[in-house]
């Protein structure tokens, strides 16, 4: 079963992992964020084929990195046309790129776009450039964090590529920034911002998400916050740069944005027939095969549960949910 333009994206991507610590994937099952039921209905989906033994990890812009560890070869995948990207085989521990964050400085269509990858539990980052050289292996220190009895290195999380830049850790009063120009090396900086409302809860996760309109684009901050029961209840904040301030709002211009594990954050525009909600949030931080929706203007909270499906004998052990996004998010 082929993907048809009428496919509808975004959906979920349930990557199934095998052996004795779950360091293979298997199979991968997609579903349908509108209705919550597998896309393929009981027969095999065509992308489910193509990712199949491959491991994977989205991007906010759509795009997909396929790591194919049997033919030793990466690329960047378009889940709508299946256009390939190729980029320079990644030699990173094959369990750890799903958990990364990957991210997209402008188009990968363009030759010399920067593809950034960040690792998840240790100080390192990985870039290379659409068709340029091999991947770069970078570790970074951005400071500790602690007592006098253990301190860790600090780690970047979450982030957004924004304007060519990648802004990450917008915490209370700051924002830092990551520059990686050609020739230049890395850079790091900070961006000193005002007290956001959403920084007086205690217990909060914290999202980064870029919107890229043809007149204009904006970084938010979506904010999930718990009330003792889980994280039940959002806020969204868009960074104003002229006042350096994170000012709270209710309308996302009728975008829906979307959340999920290692701090990923994306956003579309809704078409006619896909089934998702404008002006929400959708969030995958939640128990296993669920995904919560906040509608913001509403103040509302839905939870949505997968529907029951028959997995593959290959497919017996560990799982894992990302959301798959149009690489058009404006279409």
């Amino acid at each position: 079963m082929e993907m048809s333009p009428n496919s509808p994206l975004p959906f979920l991507a349930m990557v199934h992992w095998t052996g004795a610590q779950n360091q293979h994937p298997s199979a991968t099952t997609l579903f349908s964020v509108a209705d919550a039921t597998p896309l393929g209905g009981g027969v095999r989906h065509g992308l489910e084929e193509e990712l199949k033994n491959k491991s994977l990890c989205p991007t906010a812009q759509g795009w997909i990195l396929v790591h194919e560890p049997e033919a030793a070869t990466t690329y960047l995948l378009d889940a709508q046309s299946r256009q390939r990207i190729q980029l320079p085989d990644l030699a990173m521990e094959q369990r750890l790129i799903p958990y990364c964050s990957c991210l997209l400085a402008g188009a990968p269509t363009a030759a010399g776009c920067l593809v950034l990858l960040v690792e998840p539990a240790a100080a390192f980052i990985w870039y290379c450039r659409v068709g340029g050289g091999d991947w770069t292996k970078h570790e970074y220190d951005i400071g500790t964090a602690g007592d006098e009895y253990r301190a860790d290195k600090k780690l970047i999380a979450p982030i957004a590529a924004y304007r060519g830049r990648f802004y990450f850790n917008a915490m209370a009063t700051e924002m830092s920034v990551l520059e990686l120009r050609p020739g230049a090396g890395l850079a790091f900086s900070s961006v000193a911002t005002e007290l956001a409302d959403a920084e007086r809860y205690k217990q909060a996760l914290v999202f980064m998400v870029r919107t890229d309109e043809e007149e204009e684009e904006d970084l938010y901050k979506v904010v999930l916050l718990h009330n003792g029961g889980g994280f039940d209840k959002a806020k969204v904040f868009r960074m104003d740069f002229s006042e350096h301030r994170w000012c709270l709002v209710d309308d996302l211009g009728g975008r829906a944005f979307f959340v999920g594990q290692m701090y990923f954050g994306a956003s579309c525009v809704p078409v006619a027939g896909d089934g998702i909600r404008r002006n929400c949030v959708y969030s995958l931080v939640a128990a296993k095969n669920t995904f919560r929706i906040f509608n913001l203007k509403e103040g509302t909270l839905e939870v949505q549960n997968l529907a029951p499906y028959e997995p593959m004998l290959e497919t017996v052990g560990k799982s894992r949910l990302s959301w798959v996004l149009p690489t058009h998010p404006r279409a």
